[in-house]
């Protein structure tokens, strides 16, 4: 990657930007009411430098070097915020499952996972794709093709969870209508946030946190 930055900024000074950016947005999240002090800045100081991490690897290696502190901040599009945004929001379906088991342990009881919708279909072939991504990185050494893979992972999941609840109402002979997971959906939910995590793990950047 060639030495020259877009309009001289100097990654100290972008740091110490991001630092600002990420305690704006953690708070917005609430994190500063459910974390102390201490972790919030180990948060902060965490997602502030993988941020300007990702965009680095994100980028083609043949360019010049962008770095637009707008863009690395930016919860839409392909960052990190981005992509740590979506971890969370899937953990979130993981909680309200409320499942009795290990999602692991309900698997291996299950002969064969069965999906029919469309968008469920599309978001499970996204997630095998993964090894050939994987691959593919280790031959050309381009983590933007990483980068790339799991934005758009975000995107096909996006898809799915509007077309395709994790749960449903089921109405009983007597009473209120009872709030039931479709398992199959639920897995393909705990399936995205392994492959994403694994992901951020692969470029180096702490999967831990979230926003």
């Amino acid at each position: 990657m060639e030495d020259e930055i877009q309009d001289k900024v100097i990654i100290k000074d972008l740091f110490k930007q991001g630092f600002e950016k990420c305690k704006k947005v953690l708070t917005e999240f609430g994190r500063n009411k459910t974390i102390s002090p201490e972790d919030f800045s180990k948060v902060q100081a965490a997602i502030a430098y993988g941020a300007i991490k990702y965009n680095d690897l994100s980028q083609e290696p043949i360019k010049v070097y962008e770095s637009n502190f707008n863009r690395i901040y930016n919860p839409r599009g392909n960052t990190l915020l981005y992509i740590l945004f979506f971890l969370e929001r899937i953990k979130n379906i993981i909680r309200k499952a409320n499942l009795v088991e290990p999602i692991d342990e309900t698997v291996k009881k299950m002969s064969y996972l069965k999906l029919s919708h469309v968008k469920e279909l599309r978001l499970a072939k996204k997630l095998v794709k993964i090894a050939e991504v994987i691959f593919q990185v280790s031959v050309d050494l381009y983590p933007k093709t990483l980068c790339s893979y799991m934005y758009q992972l975000c995107l096909t999941f996006c898809e799915f969870y509007e077309g395709c609840k994790c749960f449903k109402k089921v109405r009983q002979e007597h009473g209120e209508p009872q709030l039931t997971l479709i398992i199959e959906r639920v897995i393909l939910c705990e399936t995205t946030i392994r492959v994403l995590v694994r992901c951020l793990e692969l470029l180096g950047i702490e999967s831990s946190q979230t926003i």
